[in-house]
């Protein structure tokens, strides 16, 4: 009974835990919808089963340093209206994979994932009791899939000394990082801007503050992560114009402007062990990097890595080899398969719920598959040394297609997909993208 009692317990925990993993940094996550009271919508999910494999689908085949991914043949499960979609961009993961050859000497690669349930988005929601149970059993189980490392969002402005409860977000993310070591993970810092409700808890007025606030603020919030926190990496900021469109600080979305942010925020910072980077998306503009890798003293580029439609995927390698060129360390601390069309209208690729709803299907899975092959073959190749997966949750769940789930509102469908993930992260039982992600792990070591 009292196992019993402690597994129920534990599975109300992570529950929690998932539900209010906000994890908005980009692609966006808005947190759980919210009724009036305050309280939160859960739907049941009883008539929502999760998926590991989808039926009639093999998973595809973990690249090794001599061998390219397979490619993958559209299952029948694909429904129709994503079928094109589906083609598009398995044959774009193709050209790409076919457009450069693998390393002869592998490169070592710590695979990573993000840190959903402690997300600086989520606000005071990490102050909840349950909350860092939920971390260290994400912790325990990423690690038994092969994860070696964990990406965390710490946002500005949570750890500034004037910002309410600044003290006990710096004790959470202490106690949080200290977990990760006890484990010998790596870890990531990412700083860069709270978001906005209703993508998080929190509501911050950067109109009430000058951009040269923001910069001594920001200097001194980055200072504490390194003197207190000591992450392995550090990551100033990776879309800037991402940080523009939240802030309204124009400066940011200029290579000089954001330079300049950068150097005022080196000056005179004692790194200790922590490497500090800055970097962009890969649908961002190459002439920050430029900017970056002569005006600075970053130690390393970080990459975002979503699209692989376009100029994207070629991008990354741009990018990689810009850094290379100078002398500079290359990470991708964010990586997800961002399922849009070519074709498509051009939206926001940090805000756009209706292409994000596509990733809790289980006929991506193939897909996903290979894109973390293509992302591992060019690691490797392009001697990244970190590579972080953003959708976490689907190493241990996807839901089964329905048209129904189509009509939720986002926030509901990602509830749906928390839910029926929760008892597979308690059971240590991961989706075949999970079995995949360690097999790509275990062949990096």
């Amino acid at each position: 009974m009292t196992n019993r009692i402690t597994f129920v317990w534990l599975l109300i925990a992570l529950a929690l835990a998932l539900l209010v993993a906000c994890a908005p940094t980009s692609p966006l996550r808005p947190s759980p919808t919210r009724r009036r009271d305050g309280g939160e919508v859960i739907p049941t999910s009883a008539s929502v089963p999760a998926t590991n494999t989808p039926a009639t689908t093999k998973p595809a085949v973990a690249a090794t340093a001599t061998s390219a991914p397979r490619a993958t043949p559209t299952p029948v499960s694909v429904p129709t209206e994503f079928r094109a979609l589906y083609n598009e961009l398995d044959s774009a993961l193709t050209a790409f994979d076919q457009s450069f050859d693998a390393s002869d000497t592998p490169y070592p690669v710590t695979f990573a994932a993000e840190l959903l349930p402690a997300n600086g988005n989520c606000g005071t929601e990490l102050f909840n009791p349950t909350n860092l149970q939920a971390t260290r059993i994400w912790l325990d189980r990423l690690q038994a899939i092969g994860v070696q490392g964990v990406t965390i969002a710490i946002k500005f402005p949570l750890l500034t000394p004037d910002f309410p409860n600044s003290a006990k977000y710096l004790a959470y993310f202490k106690n949080v990082a200290s977990e990760v070591r006890r484990r010998g993970m790596k870890m990531d810092v990412e700083v860069g801007v709270i978001f906005p409700p209703p993508f998080s808890t929190l509501n911050v007025n950067y109109k009430a503050m000058t951009f040269d606030q923001f910069k001594a603020a920001n200097k001194q919030m980055v200072a504490t992560i390194v003197e207190q926190i000591k992450p392995d990496y550090l990551n100033l900021g990776a879309e800037p114009d991402t940080e523009a469109t939240l802030t309204g600080w124009r400066e940011l979305n200029t290579p000089q402007g954001y330079t300049d942010v950068i150097n005022y925020t080196l000056k005179d910072l004692n790194r200790g062990n922590t490497q500090i980077g800055a970097g962009i998306g890969t649908w961002g503009n190459l002439d920050f990097v430029k900017s970056y890798v002569t005006n600075t003293s970053l130690d390393f580029i970080a990459i975002h890595l979503y699209p692989v439609t376009g100029k994207a995927l070629p991008t990354a390698v741009a990018v990689a080899d810009l850094a290379h060129q100078y002398g500079k360390r290359v990470i991708l601390d964010e990586v997800g398969l961002y399922k849009t069309s070519a074709n498509e209208p051009a939206t926001s690729i940090a805000a756009n719920a209706e292409i994000f709803r596509r990733d809790a299907y289980g006929f991506w899975a193939p897909l996903d598959q290979k894109f973390l092959a293509v992302i591992a073959k060019l690691a490797r190749a392009k001697d990244i040394e970190y590579v972080s997966l953003f959708w976490a949750t689907n190493l241990f769940a996807y839901l089964d297609y329905d048209p129904k789930l189509q009509t939720l509102p986002y926030n509901e469908l990602m509830a749906q997909l928390n839910t029926v993930a929760t008892p597979n992260v308690l059971a240590g039982k991961p989706s075949s993208t999970g079995e995949f992600y360690k097999r790509l792990s275990e062949g990096a070591r």
